[in-house]
């Protein structure tokens, strides 16, 4: 388990270092992992808010598919898949300064989808967001190049 664990700190580095959107959790810190299963938590800063001053949704979305995709890796055949579907219920806001915590797990391992879901809360324990999130991680060849 400890070289999945790095494997997954690794993920998350190349993740908050890189140019893209994925930066903006760069405050996510990993609270414990089993296989299929991690907590994280995160201090909501002015960079995550949306108008209202709040976790901005598409801050969530991104916090549910990294942090789900994190946990994907610490099961055989340790890939990350891709996204082929992810719902989000917001229950609730999170407000600039507010620590929550994210739950995510592993629900069921197939051959190529994997089902995962994740729960965000606030320091009282109330759900934040609630989500589920489908990846395929198919190990077939990759497709002929069609010419």
């Amino acid at each position: 388990m400890a070289a999945v664990l790095q494997k997954v700190r690794q993920f998350l580095m190349a993740s908050v270092t890189a140019k893209g959107f994925d930066r903006l959790a760069n405050k996510i810190e990993l609270l414990s992992m089993v296989e299929g299963k991690a907590s994280f938590k995160m201090k909501v800063d002015e960079s995550h808010q949306n108008g209202m001053g709040n976790l901005h949704g598409g801050m969530t979305a991104t916090l549910v598919d990294m942090l789900t995709t994190a946990v994907v890796y610490t099961k055989p055949p340790h890939l990350p898949g891709v996204s082929v579907d992810m719902s989000i219920s917001y229950l609730r806001p999170a407000a600039v300064g507010e620590e929550i915590t994210i739950n995510a797990e592993v629900i069921k391992m197939g051959r190529t989808l994997v089902f995962t879901a994740a729960e965000l809360l606030n320091k009282d324990g109330k759900l934040v967001a609630k989500a589920s999130h489908t990846k395929f991680i198919g190990q077939g060849q990759p497709a002929a190049v069609i010419e």
